[in-house]
C-alpha cells in the first residue's frame, strides 16, 4: 500500500501529531518509561495483587464472608442498581445513604447489573489499594530524585501490614480514598491544581469521613506552602489551592452529616452513638474535650494512642516522624476511632485505621526527604525496608506471614460447602430471608435479605430500632441450631409458632428449647427443607 506523504492538508496524520504532542501524552510518556525500578514495582504490585485476591475470592466462596460489613456494602450497590434508593439495606436496617453518604458506590452499578457481587467489590478495592503504589513511588521519586530509593517507599505501602488486614476484613469504601488521596499529594507536590482537584473530589465520594482527611491536608497545604515542592510553584498558588480544599472539604463534610444523611435517615446518625458519654456529634467531642478534658483521658487510657501511633509508624522505620505536619492528615481520624467505646475501633487492623494509615505513608514518602546527606538518608531508607519488612512477617496476615495459617483465611473448603451451596442457591430472587451471619453476603441480590433473628428481635437495626419490616413476609429461615443462643433459640421459637409477631430483647421464648427446634414447626406453616444439626432450613407455606 502507498505511503501517505507527510503535508499539513492531511488530516489524518495533523491529528496524530496533535495527540503525540500534548502534554498529557508527553507526562504520561515519560512516566510510562520502563526502568528497572518502574519494572519491579510492577511485579510486585501484580504478585501482591494475587496473593490477595485468591484468599480473599476463597473467603466469600467458603462461607467466611460475614453481614458487616460485607452484606451491607453488597446490598448497598444491589439496592442502587435497581433504583431503590429509598428501600432499607435490610442488613442494617437504614438505606443506602442514610447509612453512609458514598456516591461512589453508583460507579459499581453498571456492574451489578451485569451480575457482578461481592467478590468484585473485594478484587476492585484490593486491585485499588495496590494502585496506590504508584503515587507513592512517583512522590518519593519527586522528593528523592532517585527511582531506587522511591521504589522502597512504595513497596514499604504495597506490603503494609495495616493494609494487609483491610484487604482480608474486605470491601470498605475508605480504603478505596486512600489511592485518589495518594494521587491528589503527588498533583499538590507538582503544582497540578486541576488534577489535584479532581483526585479530592473523587477521594470525598468514598465516603463522608473523608472530607476531615481532605480538611487536614489542605490545612498543610495553606500554611507551609512550597517547602517540600517544585520551586516553580508559587508559595501563593499552592496555599490558596490549600484554602479551597478545606473550604470544599468543610461544605462536603456539612452536607453530608446534615443533609444528606439526615435526609435518608431521619432517627438520625448511627454513628452518633459510638463515642457514649462523650457525646454524639464532633462538636460535642469537641465541648466534652474542652469541659471535661478527664474524661477523654479515661477513653485514652483504654485505647492506648501510643502504640496505635507506633504500630503505623513502625511499617515505615519510624520516618513519619521527620515530616510531623502530614501526620496531622490522620489526626481527626485517629482521634475519632481512638474516642469510640468499641475496642475495634482501636485497633490498626481494621478499615477504621485506612486514614491514618494515609497520613502515615504521606508523612513517610517525605520524610527521608528532609534530610540531605546522601549517607542519612540511605539509613532512613534502610530503617523503611526493615520495618516494613519485620511488620510484613510479624504483623500482617500475607503467604509471608505468620498468621496466613492461623484461621483467618478459609485455605481448605468446609465440610459444610456443598451444604451451604445448595442452601443459599435454593431461596428464589424475589424471596425474603433470613439466615446466619455468614450466609448474608450471599443472600443480599434481593429486597430483603436478614440476619437472623432479625426482623423478629432487632439486632444492629437502624439507629433506634425504627422502621422494623412485617416479619410474615418472610420466606426462609436458614440457620444453624448448635449456634443459636439462649436469645436466637428463643426467637425462633416464637417465629415457628407465630412468624407475625415482633418481638424486643427479653420478650422471646426461654429455655428449656427441645432439642429438635423443628418439632415446633406448624405444618401449615412451615415446611422442614433441612433438618440437620448445623443447618435447619425452614420454608413458609405460603396459600
Amino acid at each position: 500500500m502507498e505511503a501517505v506523504a507527510h503535508r499539513p492538508g492531511n488530516p489524518a496524520l495533523t491529528s496524530f501529531e496533535w495527540a503525540r504532542a500534548h502534554p498529557l501524552t508527553q507526562r504520561l510518556t515519560r512516566e510510562g518509561k520502563t526502568t528497572g525500578p518502574v519494572l519491579v514495582l510492577a511485579a510486585a504490585m501484580l504478585i501482591w495483587f494475587t496473593a490477595f485476591a485468591v484468599p480473599v475470592v476463597w473467603r466469600q466462596d467458603r462461607f467466611a464472608t460475614f453481614d458487616h460489613d460485607l452484606g451491607i456494602w453488597d446490598q448497598y450497590v444491589w439496592l442502587l442498581a435497581h433504583g431503590k434508593v429509598n428501600a432499607l439495606i435490610t442488613v442494617r436496617g437504614l438505606s443506602p445513604f442514610g447509612f453512609h453518604a458514598s456516591p461512589a458506590m453508583l460507579l459499581f452499578v453498571p456492574f451489578y447489573w451485569l451480575g457482578a457481587g461481592p467478590n468484585f467489590l473485594n478484587l476492585t478495592m484490593i486491585g485499588w489499594l495496590c494502585v496506590g503504589a504508584v503515587p507513592v513511588f512517583r512522590a518519593a521519586r519527586h522528593h528523592l530524585r532517585n527511582e531506587w530509593h522511591a521504589l522502597i517507599l512504595a513497596v514499604a505501602f504495597l506490603v503494609n501490614f495495616a493494609g494487609q488486614w483491610m484487604m482480608q476484613e474486605t470491601f470498605h469504601p475508605e480504603v478505596m480514598a486512600i489511592t485518589p488521596m495518594l494521587f491528589a499529594y503527588v498533583a499538590a507536590i507538582e503544582g497540578r491544581w486541576r488534577a489535584f482537584a479532581l483526585w479530592i473530589y473523587f477521594a470525598l465520594l468514598w465516603k463522608e469521613d473523608v472530607a476531615l482527611a481532605v480538611l487536614m491536608l489542605g490545612f498543610v497545604m495553606a500554611i507551609r506552602g512550597t517547602r517540600t515542592v517544585t520551586r516553580r510553584i508559587g508559595p501563593a498558588a499552592t496555599r490558596k489551592a490549600g484554602l479551597y480544599a478545606m473550604v470544599a472539604a468543610l461544605a462536603w463534610f456539612f452536607v453530608m452529616i446534615r443533609l444528606v444523611i439526615p435526609h435518608f435517615s431521619p432517627a438520625g446518625a448511627f454513628t452518633d452513638n459510638l463515642f457514649g458519654n462523650l457525646g454524639s456529634s464532633p462538636t460535642d467531642l469537641a465541648r466534652t474535650t474542652v469541659t471535661n478534658p478527664g474524661l477523654v483521658r479515661e477513653h485514652l487510657a483504654l485505647s492506648n494512642p501510643f502504640d496505635y501511633v507506633r504500630q503505623l509508624t513502625a511499617s515505615f522505620g519510624f520516618v513519619a516522624f521527620l515530616s510531623p505536619l502530614l501526620l496531622l492528615v490522620g489526626l481527626p481520624q485517629a482521634a475519632i476511632n481512638l474516642l469510640g467505646i468499641y475496642n475495634f475501633f482501636w485497633t490498626t487492623r481494621d478499615h477504621y485505621a485506612a486514614i491514618p494509615l494515609l497520613a502515615t505513608t504521606l508523612a513517610s514518602t517525605e520524610g527521608p526527604a528532609r534530610v540531605k546527606k546522601l549517607g542519612v538518608r540511605r539509613f532512613l531508607l534502610g530503617a523503611v525496608a526493615v520495618g516494613a519488612f519485620f511488620t510484613c512477617i510479624s504483623w500482617g496476615i500475607s503467604p509471608l506471614s505468620a498468621e496466613y495459617r492461623n484461621g483467618f483465611w478459609p485455605l481448605d473448603p468446609s465440610p459444610q460447602q456443598a451444604q451451604l451451596d445448595a442452601a443459599v442457591a435454593t431461596p428464589g430472587p424475589d424471596e425474603v430471608v433470613s439466615s446466619m451471619y455468614f450466609l448474608v453476603p450471599h443472600l443480599t441480590h434481593r429486597d430483603q435479605a436478614y440476619t437472623f433473628p432479625n426482623p423478629w428481635i432487632p439486632i444492629n437495626w437502624g439507629v433506634h430500632d425504627e422502621n422494623r419490616p412485617d416479619p410474615n413476609q418472610v420466606d426462609w429461615i436458614i440457620v444453624n441450631p448448635s449456634s443459636l443462643n439462649d436469645m436466637d433459640k428463643g426467637a425462633l421459637v416464637s417465629a415457628l409458632k407465630d412468624p407475625g409477631h415482633l418481638l424486643v430483647a427479653g420478650e422471646q421464648a426461654k429455655p428449656p428449647f427441645p432439642k429438635n427446634l423443628s418439632s415446633l414447626a406448624d405444618p401449615a406453616v412451615w415446611t422442614v427443607v433441612a433438618d440437620r444439626p448445623d443447618l435447619l432450613m425452614l420454608h413458609r407455606v405460603r396459600p
